[in-house]
């Protein structure tokens, strides 16, 4: 009789993961084209780039910023940020 509900217990199981799994990637399609892709479109209409990595200069050799050649001192080390 236990092996009766066993079996029922796993077939319902695999079929609430498939269930789930099929619902899952339907909502975060769903998330993806109603939240993020109007924002995404609207950034690139408005001409505005979030993750700008040109450089500076685009004549310039490298890519690398000018840092402040200063020694680093005690004070600048006891507080590193």
């Amino acid at each position: 009789m236990l092996e009766v509900f066993r079996r029922m217990w796993i077939g319902w199981n695999v079929a609430v993961r498939r269930i789930m799994g099929a619902q899952s990637a339907v909502l975060m399609g769903f998330t993806w084209l109603v939240g993020l892709a109007p924002v995404a479109v609207a950034l690139r209409l408005g001409g505005r780039r979030l993750l700008d990595r040109a450089p500076a200069d685009p004549t310039a050799a490298s890519h690398r910023l000018a840092r402040d050649p200063s020694p680093i001192d005690m004070e600048k080390a006891s507080r590193m940020f």
